[in-house]
């Protein structure tokens, strides 16, 4: 089943039933574009071709349709009042691989971008305490995950306090809290920041709230490491509870590698434990924003395949995830690869081939 959208693009529906709506399920029609894209490989039938073409554009038009800022939604259809979002560790890297496959197949640098993006809401979400909660183990902090379904923090007693720790400080444009229901959502609530944990600065506060999700855009950027919400009341249920808190970031980025090669063990490159990492499936690259390089240098821990083969690593830079330019290349002698005195760029790429069999860290 097919919805056709503006200029020659095209939806392929995994949801088609009498009277439905589009629903346009991001996945599902990537998904299925990988399987007309095989036919037409293999084939080289025109109409497959021709379907696969607008099935990319289509998604192309509508990338930030699908970018809800700090997570990506599932589909574009609101069928409860509001819109599905796709869980961390589940559907968000889902897309994550599928806007890599789209950039491999296209070259289009847009799914690359957005690749990064919905990467830094996969890993980049934070740690996120809380003042009290009604059962600790089994609706606790930990469960604000932004994974959706019986994931949820609750609370029976107020007031309470919410508080993300992004780990570093970053500028935010705003945050919003996601309530489990319209009943058990925030009513009356205060947002404060705060760069040290003692020193705390009120930047919105909120009377009356009666949505499942309140998001506060900020009049300005604030730089900030901590977010704290002081809950007051509920909506009635007696009870407030969270799926998850909300940071609209200024640059949400993080490093990825090709689609090959993806995995949802990627932290194990910023882990700081040089003992882990991810495999090497087949010849790919490792791309770095400029954000997650905080030296002249660049160096790369890796291990050979064949301590008797030659190996290498070539690191390349961009401005625009379009065009590249080649910095060096060296090889792979000892464990730890460094680029010294790399030009500033906003984006990085270090290629590796097969002789390389796994990619530990980078610092």
């Amino acid at each position: 089943m097919s919805t056709y959208v503006g200029d020659g693009g095209v939806w392929l529906e995994e949801v088609a039933y009498h009277n439905s709506p589009s629903y346009k399920v991001l996945n599902g029609h990537i998904f299925a574009l990988a399987g007309i894209y095989d036919y037409a490989l293999y084939t080289g039938n025109e109409k497959a071709q021709k379907l696969l073409k607008g099935g990319v554009k289509a998604v192309r038009q509508s990338l930030q349709d699908y970018d809800a800022g700090f997570i990506s939604y599932y589909s574009s259809a609101n069928d409860k009042g509001h819109r599905g979002f796709a869980g961390r560790s589940d559907y968000n890297g889902i897309h994550v691989m599928q806007m890599l496959w789209l950039y491999e197949v296209s070259g289009d640098g847009s799914f690359l971008e957005e690749a990064i993006k919905f990467q830094s809401y996969e890993l980049d979400y934070g740690v996120v305490t809380a003042s009290f909660s009604t059962n600790a183990q089994t609706h606790g902090p930990d469960k604000m995950d932004l994974k959706f379904g019986n994931n949820y923090w609750s609370s029976s007693t107020f007031p309470v306090s919410v508080t993300i720790d992004l780990q570093k400080v970053e500028a935010v444009k705003g945050v919003g809290l996601l309530g489990h229901s319209v009943n058990g959502s925030p009513k009356d609530f205060s947002v404060s920041v705060s760069t040290d944990m003692e020193n705390w600065q009120k930047v919105a506060k909120v009377i009356g709230n009666k949505k499942e999700r309140h998001s506060i855009p900020f009049t300005y950027l604030v730089n900030t490491r901590y977010i704290k919400f002081d809950i007051l009341s509920d909506n009635g249920n007696k009870n407030v509870a969270l799926d998850g808190v909300a940071v609209f970031k200024a640059r949400p980025e993080k490093y990825v590698v090709d689609r090959c090669n993806y995995s949802v063990s990627l932290k194990k490159l910023s882990d700081g434990d040089h003992s882990t990492g991810i495999p090497v499936r087949c010849p790919g690259w490792l791309l770095i924003p400029s954000v997650e390089v905080s030296r002249a240098d660049l160096a790369i821990d890796v291990r050979k395949a064949n301590a008797k083969k030659d190996a290498k690593l070539q690191l390349e830079y961009s401005n625009d995830l379009v065009s590249w330019k080649v910095y060096s290349s060296l090889p792979v002698i000892e464990r730890t690869v460094i680029f010294e005195k790399i030009p500033k760029a906003s984006y990085y790429r270090v290629k590796f081939d097969q002789a390389v069999s796994v990619i530990n860290e980078f610092y």
